[in-house]
């Protein structure tokens, strides 16, 4: 190959690379599939999920020698989190890994819209076991009824008398499936539409 060619394919890949990367960071930021998948582990900063808030109420992130799973405990009720996203979305579902004493109470709560007193509270429906872990979901369903603001969505962890119990709760993972309609040839003029009427 010639250095003239060489030149050529070089200046083509250099041009190829930015716009490539410029459509697939507009495709996460539309969410054009309709789902996201947010993960935190407490081993790594989460670009979405912000640490456990309420530093009275958890200890500090611990890395377990055995296993490898950084782990993060609670110790009193509540504890908040909140995760920042690109869009509203409409259906979420939250994934927990987590130890606790059996006859501890634990749910998940999600902040309603403004004026509103306390968060939405569900179960956590037990849904396996990883190891040591148990894995339990809970699911919201039509989150224009949430908090919004900021582009973020504040989370609870619930634990009623676990000030009083010697057994703290212990988090190593959260997953979280965000939902919305997904772009179709159909709805992408409207919603691009609507997207820079917004701005």
């Amino acid at each position: 190959m010639s250095f003239r060619r060489f030149q050529f394919v070089i200046r083509i890949i250099l041009i190829i690379i930015p716009v490539i990367l410029f459509f697939w960071l507009l495709a996460k930021d539309f969410v054009v599939t309709g789902r996201l998948v947010v993960e935190y582990d407490f081993s790594n900063d989460s670009p979405f999920i912000r640490h456990l808030r309420s530093p009275d109420n958890v200890g500090r992130i611990q890395l377990n020698k055995v296993n490898r799973d950084s782990t993060q405990s609670m110790k009193r009720d509540p504890v908040t989190f909140d995760v920042q996203l690109p869009r509203r979305f409409v259906r979420t579902i939250v994934e927990l890994r987590y130890t606790k004493n059996p006859e501890q109470e634990f749910r998940l709560g999600l902040q309603r819209r403004k004026g509103t007193v306390s968060p939405e509270l569900h179960d956590l429906a037990l849904v396996g076991t990883d190891g040591p872990w148990t894995i339990g979901t809970a699911t919201f369903d039509h989150l224009e009824r949430f908090d919004f603001s900021k582009d973020r969505y504040q989370f609870f962890l619930s634990a009623p008398g676990l000030t009083r119990s010697k057994d703290p709760i212990l988090l190593t993972s959260i997953r979280i499936i965000f939902e919305r309609e997904p772009w179709t040839m159909n709805n992408f003029f409207p919603r691009v539409w609507n997207f820079f009427k917004r701005k």
